[in-house]
């Protein structure tokens, strides 16, 4: 169904380029998590904003010999005021090539490998709202704390979309209570509320270990290295409650807690993590191979 959203292109515009206002940002989420249209725009365009970030001068040296397409005004003046510079309906048209074919990025340094500054670590979109398979009056008490904590992660989720990680963990820290009395609640039937409280594990965790790999923000070493402590820990709470309810879907858990253990330095145990992910081909995994290599040799 076609979107109808008004000045649609100069709010997915502003929302990837940080210029809506938190409320106006997570107005915008409420819809394009329901609309597929939004949906699919703001994840090509995300990944050509990476890869004018990650070859930027490649792409300059591409577009002398190549011709002038026709772009729509719309995609043009998004990359116009992205990077002015590199805005030539040329260089937007290698960008989306690029995209489209999922052409790897450049070779990096180790040290410069999964930096998430520009790019969220998993994509967040939340199914169908949690809801108890009862009535109301039916609910039990893992179902009403879930349907409040699913709320707040839904919440939360606009600053990780943004992305700005400092904002997420603030947010999620003050679901924390939330999620410790769902957790006492849950019993072997709860199965729908404690997939819940593994979004809220898992996010939580990668969120932690995407602020730990920032370039933008000098944190201190000691605090780096306490995120990835700590995103350990929530991955790994994550991975526990698919194993106690039967989930076999766990390549996410696997992947980034092997890289949250591999940039701690606990290398056999990130090999170990990132050689139980059978989905290698998932874009979102997109450094599996690089790593393995790398921390094989430790």
């Amino acid at each position: 169904m076609p979107c109808h959203l008004k000045d649609r292109d100069k709010i997915i515009s502003r929302y990837l380029l940080h210029e809506l206002s938190e409320a106006e940002a997570m107005e915008f989420q409420a819809h394009f998590f329901e609309c597929e249209e939004c949906f699919q725009e703001i994840t090509f365009k995300r990944k050509a904003l990476r890869l004018f970030h990650d070859r930027g001068e490649e792409i300059l040296e591409s577009i002398e010999t190549e011709p002038e397409p026709e772009l729509d005004r719309a995609t043009r003046g998004f990359f116009a005021r992205y990077l002015p510079h590199f805005a030539t309906a040329a260089a937007v048209a290698i960008v989306m090539a690029l995209v489209i074919q999922f052409t790897p990025l450049l070779e990096k340094p180790a040290d410069q490998l999964w930096q998430r500054d520009m790019k969220v670590p998993y994509e967040y979109r939340p199914g169908d709202s949690f809801r108890s398979a009862g009535t109301p009056s039916a609910k039990s008490t893992a179902d009403s704390l879930a349907g409040q904590l699913q709320r707040g992660i839904n919440r939360s989720m606009g600053a990780y979309n943004q992305p700005n990680y400092a904002l997420m963990l603030q947010n999620m820290a003050q679901l924390e209570a939330a999620a410790a009395q769902l957790r006492g609640q849950l019993s072997a039937q709860d199965t729908a509320a404690a997939m819940v409280l593994r979004d809220y594990e898992f996010y939580y965790g990668v969120s932690r270990l995407a602020r730990a790999r920032t370039q933008i923000t000098d944190l201190d070493p000691k605090y780096r290295e306490q995120l990835l402590r700590e995103a350990v820990t929530n991955i790994s709470l994550a991975l526990d409650l698919a194993a106690v309810y039967g989930k076999t879907d766990t390549d996410k858990e696997h992947y980034f807690l092997g890289l949250a253990y591999g940039f701690s330095g606990q290398f056999s145990r990130a090999v170990e993590a990132l050689e139980k992910v059978t989905d290698v081909s998932n874009p979102q995994f997109d450094s599996l191979a690089s790593f393995l290599k790398l921390w094989k040799n430790r």
